[in-house]
């Protein structure tokens, strides 16, 4: 799906008109190179000029900047989207969201706070963050450690993005190199982790995304690896984290006080 910005130019635009519009050609050329990370880009950096004359509210007129943060969960279902109509914004209109996708290999939790960081700090920081990592961690770690350590997390983001809706993608666990250890009892971790924290966090503030079509007996969802999801898999992934972002929209808005 591109960004496509439909403006006509004319003599005595006000500043706010001729903010808009620069907006618009910022977040269309960015499109046409197929660029993430420049789209978001302009966003900033056109949505900071314009706010210095007036023309958007901190939240009004510019769309919403949603990062998908996370492993190769993500980037495989990032390789998936980009071969369909929707595409990487995953059908929402430009001017209504912007979607970036962050992967990140084998993302632990450790790196998640200093890696959203270190983008914040490069392009400001986004109205929703997704993040969706610790499959690696749950190899190496026990249950309650590994859920408590994900609560942390969860809770420093929402503290240090006040603005902003946090939401977590929850774990799915498919991996094939821990042969000792049943895919009933990774199930089991995975969905006592994800209903621990789920329950936690939501009540501080904190979006959750469920991936239920994705446990139980659903080999045909994964490769043989395990490492990665299979095309309907990936469908799955993608129309439940789209289903998220919608949500949290409209939850941005709210707490925004902008009309849906």
């Amino acid at each position: 799906m591109r960004c496509q910005a439909r403006f006509s130019v004319s003599v005595g635009l006000t500043s706010s008109e001729t903010a808009r519009y620069r907006l618009a050609q910022g977040l269309s050329q960015s499109q046409k190179q197929g660029d993430d990370s420049n789209l978001f880009g302009h966003v900033a950096r056109l949505s900071e000029a314009v706010l210095a004359h007036g023309a958007l509210t901190a939240a009004g007129l510019r769309p919403c900047s949603v990062w998908i943060l996370g492993n190769s969960f993500i980037t495989s279902v990032l390789e998936r989207v980009s071969q369909l109509p929707d595409g990487r914004q995953l059908g929402f209109r430009c001017s209504k969201a912007i979607i970036r996708w962050l992967g990140h290999n084998n993302l632990r939790w450790a790196s998640v706070i200093p890696t959203v960081s270190r983008y914040a700090k490069e392009d400001g920081p986004p109205d929703i963050l997704v993040v969706h990592a610790g499959e690696s961690d749950l190899a190496s770690t026990t249950i309650n450690n590994l859920t408590q350590y994900i609560q942390g997390v969860l809770l420093k983001l929402r503290s240090k993005f006040p603005g902003a809706v946090v939401v977590w993608s929850q774990m799915v666990y498919r991996c094939k190199t821990q042969p000792k250890i049943s895919q009933k009892r990774l199930d089991r971790a995975c969905i006592k982790i994800n209903n621990n924290v789920s329950k936690y966090v939501s009540d501080r503030g904190v979006a959750c995304i469920k991936h239920q079509g994705l446990f139980g007996d659903s080999p045909h969802l994964f490769s043989r690896s395990g490492l990665s999801l299979t095309s309907a898999g990936k469908d799955i992934c993608r129309t439940d984290i789209r289903k998220g972002i919608e949500k949290a929209i409209q939850r941005w808005k709210k707490s925004h006080g902008i009309n849906a």
